[in-house]
């Protein structure tokens, strides 16, 4: 099973990438957004 993701840097402020996952043989997408903590 193949996944195809894409992470986007939203903004260098709020620090949080945007993931699409496109499943595969569909048109659907899910679009999720993780927050970047700068305190590791």
């Amino acid at each position: 099973m193949s996944l195809n993701l894409k992470v986007f840097e939203s903004s260098d402020k709020e620090m949080f990438y945007w993931v699409v996952y496109t499943v595969p043989g569909t048109s659907y997408e899910y679009i999720g957004r993780i927050r970047i903590n700068e305190a590791n």
